[in-house]
This record gives structure tokens, sequence and C-alpha cells, in this order.
């Protein structure tokens, strides 16, 4: 189905059901430059971060904050 723009912005509900019924649309535009209407699948969608989903994914050594040695001091500077 190929329909023009002004009239797709009239019918886009009615568009709609049909990309996501499996029927192929293609609106244009006054200047001849088209775009098709179809149905992104769940995995197409972007991913919202949820506070909290790495949880368990990193694990921080028990003396992650412990005073640098010497040796260290050296390497990474004295802060």
């Amino acid at each position: 189905m190929v329909i023009s723009l002004k009239e797709a912005q009239e019918k886009l509900p009615d568009l709609f059901k049909k990309a996501v019924g499996g029927s192929e649309v293609i609106i244009t535009n006054d200047e001849g430059v088209a775009a098709r209407l179809t149905v992104a699948r769940s995995t197409d969608l972007p991913k919202r971060d949820i506070f909290g989903s790495m949880k368990g994914v990193f694990k921080m050594s028990e003396d992650f904050d412990a005073p640098l040695e010497e040796e260290e001091k050296s390497i990474y500077g004295d802060a």
C-alpha cells in the first residue's frame, strides 16, 4: 500500500494496524521521498537502563580502600 503523507496523517491508527498485521505500508511526500512503516521486533527496541541491573556482576576486593604500600605509591602517585 502506498499512501501520501497528508493522507497517512489522517489514517495513522489504521495504517499502524495494517503494518502490525503484515501489510507493507509506504508513505510518500510531495518530493517523492518515501518511508516504510514496519513492525519493530522487541529486540529492535532500545533497552532501558534499570537501576541495579548489574548487581553481582562486578566484585570488589575486600581491601580496595586499604592504604597503598610504598611501592604502589611510587607507581600510582601519592594522592
